[in-house]
Protein backbone atom coordinates (compact mmCIF):
# COMPACT_ATOMS: atom_id res chain seq x y z
CA UNK A 1 0.00 0.00 0.00
CA UNK A 2 1.08 3.30 -0.84
CA UNK A 3 4.05 4.71 -3.16
CA UNK A 4 6.38 4.68 -0.61
CA UNK A 5 7.21 1.56 0.18
CA UNK A 6 4.97 1.76 3.43
CA UNK A 7 1.37 1.59 4.19
CA UNK A 8 1.54 4.88 5.17
CA UNK A 9 2.89 8.07 4.40
CA UNK A 10 3.30 10.45 6.78
CA UNK A 11 5.26 13.82 7.90
CA UNK A 12 7.63 13.85 10.59
CA UNK A 13 5.81 13.46 13.63
CA UNK A 14 4.37 16.71 15.20
CA UNK A 15 2.56 14.92 18.43
CA UNK A 16 3.52 13.28 20.77
CA UNK A 17 1.63 10.00 23.06
CA UNK A 18 -0.96 7.44 22.13
CA UNK A 19 -4.11 8.45 20.60
CA UNK A 20 -7.08 10.76 22.24
CA UNK A 21 -9.15 8.42 24.68
CA UNK A 22 -12.62 9.74 23.50
CA UNK A 23 -13.32 11.04 19.86
CA UNK A 24 -13.81 14.17 21.19
CA UNK A 25 -10.63 15.45 21.80
CA UNK A 26 -7.95 16.06 18.46
CA UNK A 27 -6.59 13.96 16.86
CA UNK A 28 -3.73 14.01 14.75
CA UNK A 29 -2.64 12.31 11.30
CA UNK A 30 0.08 10.57 12.96
CA UNK A 31 -1.83 9.62 15.45
CA UNK A 32 -4.46 8.17 13.10
CA UNK A 33 -1.43 6.10 11.14
CA UNK A 34 -0.36 4.49 14.73
CA UNK A 35 -3.74 3.09 15.45
CA UNK A 36 -3.96 1.61 12.02
CA UNK A 37 -0.63 0.07 12.05
CA UNK A 38 -1.19 -1.26 14.94
CA UNK A 39 -3.44 -3.54 13.44
CA UNK A 40 -1.06 -4.27 10.02
CA UNK A 41 1.26 -6.92 11.06
CA UNK A 42 5.19 -5.87 9.96
CA UNK A 43 3.18 -2.43 9.07
CA UNK A 44 5.72 0.54 9.36
CA UNK A 45 5.37 3.94 9.54
CA UNK A 46 7.61 6.13 6.97
CA UNK A 47 8.00 9.70 7.47
CA UNK A 48 9.75 12.10 5.48
CA UNK A 49 9.82 15.84 4.34
CA UNK A 50 6.17 17.28 4.07
CA UNK A 51 5.31 18.73 1.10
CA UNK A 52 4.95 22.60 0.81
CA UNK A 53 1.19 21.95 0.45
CA UNK A 54 0.96 20.22 3.94
CA UNK A 55 -0.46 21.67 6.77
CA UNK A 56 2.18 20.85 9.73
CA UNK A 57 0.22 19.82 12.70
CA UNK A 58 -3.00 19.36 10.93
CA UNK A 59 -5.23 17.84 13.63
CA UNK A 60 -9.10 17.12 13.72
CA UNK A 61 -10.89 18.97 16.56
CA UNK A 62 -14.86 18.08 16.43
CA UNK A 63 -14.77 20.40 19.56
CA UNK A 64 -17.16 22.64 17.90
CA UNK A 65 -19.43 20.17 16.01
CA UNK A 66 -20.24 18.69 18.90
CA UNK A 67 -21.17 21.70 20.66
CA UNK A 68 -23.23 23.26 17.77
CA UNK A 69 -25.32 19.94 17.35
CA UNK A 70 -25.32 18.73 21.11
CA UNK A 71 -24.11 15.66 20.01
CA UNK A 72 -20.89 13.44 20.92
CA UNK A 73 -19.97 10.47 18.45
CA UNK A 74 -20.60 6.67 20.12
CA UNK A 75 -17.23 5.47 19.61
CA UNK A 76 -13.63 6.56 19.76
CA UNK A 77 -11.52 6.88 16.61
CA UNK A 78 -9.36 3.70 17.55
CA UNK A 79 -12.59 1.96 17.35
CA UNK A 80 -13.78 3.68 14.51
CA UNK A 81 -10.59 2.80 12.74
CA UNK A 82 -10.75 -0.90 14.02
CA UNK A 83 -14.33 -1.20 12.87
CA UNK A 84 -13.35 0.20 9.49
CA UNK A 85 -10.14 -2.44 9.11
CA UNK A 86 -12.85 -5.53 10.17
CA UNK A 87 -15.29 -4.76 7.71
CA UNK A 88 -12.65 -3.99 4.84
CA UNK A 89 -10.99 -7.56 5.52
CA UNK A 90 -14.75 -9.06 5.16
CA UNK A 91 -15.13 -7.63 1.77
CA UNK A 92 -14.49 -9.93 -1.18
Amino acid sequence: MGGCGGWCCCPRPTSTGPAPATATEVTSVRDVAEIIGSHIPNGRIVTGAASAHDRLGARTDITRMTAALHWRPAITVADGIARYLAWLQRQP
